[in-house]
């Protein structure tokens, strides 16, 4: 028997969504226990949640629609795979990408402008 296809739910205008809001929003409608819920109402930054079914997802749309917030519900499938995130201090801007520093050392590394997510 296959697997019931996963969802991630997402925010559709930079808005921000009070965590007590959210974390209602997934423990009400998307049936989440309290403790994943919180987590996720704390890390959300645009994807308000994933590993939704349809019906979890749709569930967190209505609630949340109740308070004015616009999401989607997107298979998980079509969803970017991110590449762990970069963190530093200085970069150098190039025609070609990012140049980034890559030790403590001096190394540098390039990151091509389509790798390039900034937040």
């Amino acid at each position: 028997m296959p697997a019931e296809p996963l969802f991630a739910l997402l925010q559709t205008c930079h808005k921000r969504i009070e965590p007590t809001v959210l974390q209602e929003a997934l423990m009400a409608g998307a049936g989440l226990p309290k403790a994943d819920a919180a987590r996720a109402a704390h890390r959300c930054r645009g994807i308000l949640a994933e590993r939704l079914t349809h019906k979890q997802g749709e569930g967190a749309r209505g609630n949340l629609a109740r308070h004015k917030f616009e999401t989607i519900l997107v298979p998980a499938e079509q969803l970017m795979k991110l590449t762990p995130p970069v963190s530093v201090h200085w970069l150098q801007v190039d025609d070609a990408g990012l140049i980034v520093p890559a030790d403590y050392h001096g190394k540098t590394e390039m990151v091509p402008w389509p790798n390039v997510f900034v937040i």
